[in-house]
């Protein structure tokens, strides 16, 4: 029925937003053309559903206030104005407001390291959008933080950096597989490692799986850890 309502009622914003508080679909679906390059419809419209800002007038979809409304809803991201994304305020904003953002921005600006901070703080699947050279130290450990299954964003470079490596593995000591082999031979990373999970003592150098002490703390911490240690250390 409503279909069929004079086009002098479709073009009425007041009707098609109380539409709009009902379904959205149905009230794109009905709105006249010419509203959709009205400001305060296509801002209304979009607070319902972000993916509407795509019926709205050039302009509009450029204009900064309504795009960063859209982008919040998370839905509107790909309707976004392209001049906007090389905007860097605008995707700083964006970005602050919706990590996804992030994928829209270009190459350049996901190099930012502050960007890419903002954008993982909220998500860490948002890392699948960054060069190696832009996740670093921080960025993985916020994304390990969240979840391990970050881990196959770390670049092979950042298991090198022992702070790093250390902070990782008391969160998880089996990281401690991931590490550079200098760190695989370090006595305070291995120690951290198998405080917190006995078994680390496999992927430690052999000089360690042979220090006594080391394979001590390890198989008190899982007795597992002992098929790990050194032929003559298990024989004693």
């Amino acid at each position: 029925a409503l279909q069929k309502a004079r086009p002098a009622v479709l073009a009425c914003p007041d009707f098609i937003l109380a539409v709009a508080e009902k379904d959205s679909d149905d009230a794109a679906a009905l709105a006249a053309k010419e509203l959709w390059s009205d400001p305060a419809f296509v801002r209304e419209m979009t607070r319902h559903d972000g993916s509407l800002l795509s019926r709205a007038s050039k302009s509009l979809r450029a204009d900064r206030e309504i795009a960063l409304q859209a982008v919040s809803d998370g839905r509107g991201l790909a309707a976004v104005g392209k001049e906007l994304w090389s905007d860097s305020s605008f995707v700083e904003e964006a970005v602050s407001l919706n990590c996804w953002a992030l994928r829209m921005a270009p190459p350049e600006m996901r190099a930012d390291k502050n960007l890419a901070v903002t954008a993982v703080k909220q998500n860490w699947r948002v890392m699948r959008f960054l060069s190696p050279e832009t996740i670093g130290t921080e960025v993985s450990l916020l994304g390990l933080k969240q979840d391990w299954r970050a881990l196959e964003h770390v670049p092979r470079q950042v298991w090198a950096v022992q702070e790093f490596v250390t902070e990782v593995c008391g969160i998880n000591g089996i990281a401690l597989q991931h590490a550079a082999p200098s760190l695989r031979s370090c006595r305070d990373v291995v120690d951290v490692a198998i405080q917190k999970a006995g078994q680390a003592l496999e992927f430690a150098d052999t000089v360690l799986r042979a220090d006594l002490d080391l394979v001590v703390a390890a198989v008190s911490q899982d007795g597992l850890a002992l098929r790990y240690a050194s032929k003559e250390l298990r024989a004693n």
